[in-house]
């Protein structure tokens, strides 16, 4: 019987992690933030599009199909080479001049794509190995940190080798593998039994793991760091794309709303049947049940706004006589949203990126002009939050369509 290759067996979380990644060409690795990493691919000194895009191609060909690293470089060289990407400026603009500096070019193009190639499979498989991770964690709720199988493996890396913890246990978000550019360490999910067998054999042989932190100093800010140590700074982050847009949402509206996001009953607010719709104003607000709210909607649909079936207070919907579809006080919500039907997690938190500010907002208090300059600026940020997290061209044309209409709308009002 032939043996299998599982490396050409097509790996569909790994795929679903890279084909989720918008392309950002950039001059300097270190120019977008470690999460951002997991929602964004670039190159290194590639600031032409068509040529990132390029690459993209037959990464996601190699990715989906399996390829070697040596079928993939056979494919990309020549075009990057007759594209001059990383070439030297040669003597007369003759290559025969200087044989020794064009060879130096082709190991240095060579070692590039090299890291090009494992660096993104390997944040693919990252990827898409946590996301199985959360599907699976109630029967395999413990990871245990691996070897690298390189044969030359990293002494700073060896710190974390055979540690257990909890899938959910913080740690995570910082060591996940790959740690560094060629890091070949991994992780293995254990059962709760067999993760205590091993924790309790380390702890009679007194093995005890206390991972070091140490400050690094950012390339091209100068900002100061703290990271485990032996993590490469831009790897000092999970590669999973739904704890990125959580670290996205966190940066640009602050934990507390983050916190908020990561509610598993965001997957219940489009049940309008049961809903009850509390507009709240910081005070006691205003409830309507279901045959209010359709009205209610209409008024909304109407002008434009987004709204979003939920509330705060579950005991009022039970004096209404109406099931509440919980809203986490955390998010601190208190405008309107919509979604189409049954969005994903991580569709909904994308959605909500650019509300954070409704925290601060009224509508019930608001002329129209105020909401109209609201929707413009939040439209505007829904824009960028979507460029950056790769939505089709197809989402993207319809934000900018509610952006034209809100702005028509304030030139009427001027």
């Amino acid at each position: 019987m032939p043996e299998i290759n599982h490396e050409r067996l097509p790996n569909r979380e790994a795929i679903a992690s890279f084909n989720g990644k918008v392309l950002l060409t950039t001059q300097h690795y270190a120019e977008l933030k470690a999460y951002e990493h997991a929602l964004a691919f670039t190159v290194a000194r590639i600031a032409d599009k068509d040529m990132l895009t390029e690459v993209h191609k037959a990464m996601k060909q190699a990715i989906e199909n399996g390829t070697s690293f040596a079928d993939f470089k056979k494919a990309l060289k020549p075009y990057l080479m007759a594209k001059g990407w990383l070439a030297p400026t040669f003597k007369n603009d003759n290559v025969d001049d200087d044989k020794e500096a064009f060879r130096d070019y082709q190991k240095h193009l060579g070692h590039r794509l090299r890291t090009i190639y494992h660096t993104n499979k390997a944040t693919a498989y990252a990827g898409g190995q946590w996301e199985r991770i959360q599907r699976t964690k109630e029967l395999l709720p413990y990871l245990q940190y691996m070897p690298s199988v390189s044969a030359n493996k990293r002494d700073n890396h060896k710190q974390f080798y055979g540690m257990v913890r909890p899938v959910d246990d913080p740690i995570w978000a910082s060591i996940m593998p790959p740690n560094g550019f060629g890091c070949k360490c991994w992780v293995k999910q254990l059962t709760k039994t067999r993760a205590k067998k091993i924790l309790d054999e380390q702890a009679e042989k007194g093995i005890v793991y206390d991972i070091d932190m140490e400050q690094v100093k950012h390339p091209l800010t100068g900002e100061m760091m703290t990271v485990p140590k032996g993590v490469h700074f831009s790897f000092n982050h999970n590669h999973d794309r739904l704890t990125a847009l959580l670290k996205l949402a966190e940066e640009k509206h602050g934990k507390e709303f983050a916190d908020g996001l990561a509610f598993e009953s965001l997957e219940k607010y489009t049940n309008i049947d049961k809903a009850v719709f509390f507009k709240s104003d910081g005070k006691d607000g205003e409830f309507y049940p279901k045959e209010k709210l359709a009205k209610l909607i209409k008024v909304f649909d109407k002008q434009g706004i987004p709204y979003l079936i939920g509330e705060e207070g579950g005991r009022f919907a039970k004096q209404m006589g109406a099931e509440a579809v919980y809203f986490p006080t955390e998010v601190g919500m208190s405008g309107f949203f919509a979604f189409p039907e049954n969005p994903t997690r991580t569709q909904v938190i994308e959605e909500l990126l650019h509300y954070g500010q409704h925290k601060s907002t009224n509508f019930a208090s608001l002329e129209w002009q105020d909401i109209v300059q609201f929707e413009i600026q939040a439209q505007k940020k829904l824009l960028t939050v979507g460029r950056l997290l790769g939505w089709t061209v197809a989402e993207l044309e319809q934000i900018e369509r509610a952006l034209a209409q809100w702005q028509q709308e304030w030139e009427k009002l001027k």
